[in-house]
């Protein structure tokens, strides 16, 4: 017979073991927001990793020394190398100490290829757009779904959501980043009326609506050529957000918005017209599927 302190004993062990259990098999990440970009907690291999920043501009997890010095108990990882001895996030540049080659789970999911290294850097930077799924059925190809407005991201079968009355957008080019190609339609507070084919980044980093890099010469000359009113710019909640367009009306392929400013950075990105910003996204739920090369919205 099983006394009873045995008993609770073994009913702690269960527990702990269905909790890690859930943990690696969690497809519901609840999101939060700070300074403009996402972020989640999860588990990270057989590591509990708080502060994930969830990323689209680059094509590496990015680190420091504490989390990979912690996954390394768990798993292997071979030496590597990048073309860079800095990289840049939150505007500033950080030293790279080392560079790693391997995989590392988050749920279902995996990614794998290198892990960099930063020396003083305070976040885990995933590229979600490089996440690969274990199941190789594609009738139940998992999506990533993302909703900004309810903050959620959920790992779903494609078999669980209807597509058919969903619009898309094609993802052109996945590394290192994605870049969509669709027609934006802008108009302007004097009904200047101007379309053009952009390629833009769908940047999960970026505060701005619609985001256009004014030395590219394709956008410098559309917006010379078009004439459109350039103005100081704000946001919705009175912020000021640069010099740009306020459109009176913003279409990118079938999204559109109204009364929205419309951001002219002064770069220029080779292959590049612009971002294109959750906010643009509204409350919708967007689903990414990189491995067809689709973004559903």
């Amino acid at each position: 017979m099983i006394n009873k302190s045995a008993k609770n004993v073994s009913l702690v062990f269960l527990s702990i073991i269905l909790c890690a259990l859930h943990i690696q098999a969690q497809s519901h990440f609840k999101l939060y927001k700070s300074e403009g970009h996402f972020y989640f907690n999860g588990q990270m291999n057989e590591t509990r990793v708080d502060s994930i920043l969830l990323e689209t501009g680059c094509r590496y997890i990015m680190c420091n020394e504490s989390f990979f010095n912690e996954i390394c108990k768990t798993a292997a990882f071979e030496p590597d190398s990048v073309e860079f001895t800095h990289a840049k996030s939150y505007r500033k540049d950080y030293a790279v100490q080392n560079v790693h080659r391997g995989r590392i789970r988050l749920g279902d999911f995996y990614y794998e290829g290198k892990i960099i290294v930063l020396k003083n850097f305070k976040h885990l930077l995933l590229p979600i757009h490089l996440l690969r799924h274990e199941n190789k059925n594609e009738m139940q190809e998992p999506l990533i779904c993302l909703n900004f407005e309810k903050l959620t991201m959920d790992f779903v079968s494609s078999d669980k959501v209807n597509l058919n009355d969903k619009n898309t957008f094609r993802i052109v080019e996945l590394l290192p980043r994605p870049v969509i190609e669709a027609s934006i339609e802008i108009k302007d507070e004097k009904r200047t009326i101007g379309e053009m084919t952009a390629r833009l980044n769908f940047d999960l980093g970026s505060a701005n609506y619609i985001s256009l890099f004014g030395r590219h010469p394709k956008v410098a000359n559309w917006i010379r050529n078009t004439k459109f009113w350039i103005k100081t710019t704000y946001h919705l909640n009175g912020k000021k957000a640069g010099k740009g367009i306020f459109a009176t009306k913003c279409s990118v392929g079938e999204l559109s918005l109204k009364d929205i400013p419309i951001n002219i950075l002064n770069w220029s990105v080779k292959d590049m017209d612009g971002l294109i910003g959750p906010s643009f996204f509204g409350n919708r739920d967007v689903y990414l599927n990189t491995s067809k090369g689709l973004i559903y919205y």
